[in-house]
């Protein structure tokens, strides 16, 4: 959620996140070092047209990230 200063807005289908060094959202675990460093991303789940019939344990469903 956004706080004014760090984390996501979202319009229509855009996201914008907002990181500040040192702050809400930069997992380095440091100050303000010069580095912001954040392992994720939004993500939707969708599901697909038709199940895949492959057996492979694929419930017709995929997560689309944005890196």
């Amino acid at each position: 959620m956004w706080n004014g200063t760090t984390g996501a807005r979202i319009n229509g289908n855009i996201v914008t996140l907002t990181f500040v060094d040192g702050q809400r959202g930069d997992s380095d675990l440091d100050d303000t070092n010069g580095i912001i460093t954040d392992p994720g991303g939004p993500a939707v789940e969708t599901v697909s047209p038709a199940p895949i019939p492959s057996g492979d344990g694929g419930g017709g469903c995929f997560v689309n990230s944005i890196f």
